[in-house]
């Protein structure tokens, strides 16, 4: 059976694993309640909280609606940077790059911001003239905490 490790890496390159499951919803969950942690369950109020995060995970989607795969990224090796997962709804797992994806769509998460924790409302990074970060080389990326998650 596939295991997946969620990971962070911290802006001096120091690498950890928080977590390990069979279970890759579990893992995604478990990352999602990291970031907010670390990003919206604090003191800062709402504008430094936009301007300060300090920690996100790359989403990846395929734009094409009739794509069914989750994809997962997995940056867990500094010479590809662009190396996702795509989990099928039987469970099988490929490992492949951002460019193989039809229609790649990417998010920089950054956090659960609902003020009530029935309904999730993803806070996703922007850049200074409020456009969202498309691009997993964005110079905001620099300095933060990353999470990831790898398949073992």
């Amino acid at each position: 059976m596939t295991k997946f490790q969620l990971w962070s890496r911290d802006e001096y390159g120091a690498g950890s694993i928080l977590f390990t499951s069979e279970k890759i919803d579990e893992v995604i969950k478990r990352c999602k309640e990291e970031v907010t942690n670390i990003n919206v369950n604090n003191a800062l109020t709402t504008d430094d909280r936009e301007r300060n995060w300090e920690a996100y995970m790359v989403v990846v989607e395929s734009g094409f609606k009739r794509d069914t795969k989750k994809y997962i990224y997995d940056c867990g090796d500094p010479r590809i940077r662009n190396k996702v997962h795509a989990i099928t709804a039987d469970g099988d797992v490929a490992t492949m790059t951002i460019q193989d994806i039809n229609k790649p769509v990417i998010r920089i998460y950054l956090g659960n911001i609902s003020t009530s924790r029935k309904e999730e409302i993803d806070w996703h990074a922007t850049d200074a003239r409020r456009k969202i970060i498309e691009s997993i080389d964005h110079s905001d990326l620099n300095d933060k905490t990353q999470f990831f998650i790898k398949k073992v």
